[in-house]
């Protein structure tokens, strides 16, 4: 056997395998490899294994074995760390692939299954992406991506103050969110709209509680806002 190729990668099978002929006093040689029972000088579209062959040469008989293995497939694809909006699934992750190559998305940097495409993003997950070739060769490194949801504005208690008193008001969410809120006017002395925390004494000039309700709204770029109501 003078010429071999091993598989492109795990679990393909487009290995093969070529003998040179020998030289025979008289007659012609026959070929026999096994498994796969083939009867010519060259077998294809092996998967990995060990592959013998027999050549019946005139009165002579040869024998001779090739291990076709596995190959690394195709390289993990590129990716970058993904800031993405609320409600985002794994069909909103991006990867780039060489051309005419496809992306898996998986929850494990090894095994596992792919995840389908309608499966819901989790803030502060990592996803691993596997190449894929046109003969379904995968890549046995997978990039890793950190994905980070935004556009959320983490819930405030309704809160009670007395007259008089120094309030502050400050919204948590992810990292490079925008805050816009407004509030109604009923006396407490918050602002009618504004930008980010803020801060106010509060007043009542009556004799009885007083209450403004406040909408504040979260942003990241594009995302949808997404909202949040409390009282004061």
């Amino acid at each position: 056997i003078t010429s071999q190729q091993n598989t492109s990668c795990v679990g393909a099978s487009d290995g093969w395998a070529k003998a040179t002929a020998p030289v025979c006093g008289s007659g012609s040689n026959t070929y026999l490899w096994t498994p796969g029972n083939q009867t010519t000088d060259s077998i294809g579209g092996l998967a990995a294994g060990t592959y013998n062959l027999r050549v019946i040469c005139g009165t002579d008989t040869l024998y001779e074995s090739v291990v076709i293995t596995n190959g690394a497939g195709p390289a993990a694809p590129t990716t970058s760390n993904q800031n993405l909006c609320s409600g985002a699934t794994v069909a909103d992750l991006v990867a780039t692939p060489l051309s005419g190559n496809t992306i898996k998305w998986y929850a494990t940097a090894t095994g596992g299954t792919p995840l389908s495409n309608s499966t819901p993003l989790v803030n502060a997950t990592k996803y691993y992406a596997a190449q894929v070739t046109p003969s379904n060769c995968e890549s046995s490194i997978r990039a890793v991506d950190s994905v980070t949801i935004q556009a959320t504005v983490a819930a405030k208690a309704d809160s009670s103050y007395c007259n008089g008193s120094s309030i502050a008001v400050n919204f948590v969410g992810a990292t490079g969110n925008t805050y816009a809120w407004t509030a109604t006017q009923n006396g407490t002395g918050i602002a009618a709209s504004g930008t980010g925390n803020t801060s106010f004494t509060g007043v009542n000039n009556t004799n009885a509680v007083v209450t403004d309700t406040v909408i504040v709204s979260s942003s990241f770029n594009t995302c949808t806002p997404q909202k949040d109501t409390f009282a004061i």
